[in-house]
Parts: structure tokens; C-alpha cells; sequence
């Protein structure tokens, strides 16, 4: 599948689970920077869309869910049920350790 500069960025972002400001940090640019090239208003330089492909390529070799899957299974999930309580206290704490 062929990509554009723009969307390799939102996808690379959205794999790493960042908003704009924690992504433009991880590659040295301003949050305006990767607004910028989200919207395709401007392109990004090669080295920065190369340090992406590498992202999403890794995830994709690794099998692993986007952040973007998980957060839609849980919103298509029973989660929130009361049953369910000990699912979301097994969660927060994975999510405790990885912080």
C-alpha cells in the first residue's frame, strides 16, 4: 500500500500513541512543524518520513494492535459493565507499569 508523506506522519503518531506536541518532541520539531505536514500543507523532510516508515514498519512486523485497535475494541467492549471491574483494574495496572 502506498502512502503519502502526510498520512505516514499520522500513522507513524498514532502508532506511538502521541498527541501532535509529544510527537514533534520525539523528532525535534514544533508541534506547528507536524500540524503542518499532518495536513499535507507542508512536506516533510526525507528524514523525518524515513524515521516513520521505520516506525510503522516495525509495528507491522511485530503484529502488535495500534493504539488506534485497542481503543476501539474497548469502546466496542462490555468494559465498563460492573462485572468487568477486575478487566479494568488488570488494565490500569499494565498501563501503571508502562508509564
Amino acid at each position: 500500500m502506498r502512502y503519502q508523506p502526510n498520512e505516514i506522519i499520522r500513522r507513524a503518531r498514532g502508532i506511538m500513541g502521541y498527541n501532535q506536541s509529544d510527537f514533534a518532541n520525539s523528532i525535534q520539531r514544533s508541534q506547528g512543524e507536524v500540524s503542518k505536514y499532518e495536513t499535507g500543507k507542508v512536506v516533510p523532510p526525507t528524514e523525518i518520513i524515513i524515521r516513520c516508515m521505520n516506525i510503522i514498519e516495525k509495528d507491522e512486523a511485530s503484529g502488535a494492535p495500534t493504539l488506534e485497535m485497542l481503543m476501539n475494541e474497548l469502546s466496542l467492549s462490555r468494559i465498563g459493565a460492573p462485572e468487568y471491574f477486575w478487566v479494568r483494574k488488570a488494565i490500569m495496572g499494565i498501563l501503571t507499569e508502562v508509564r
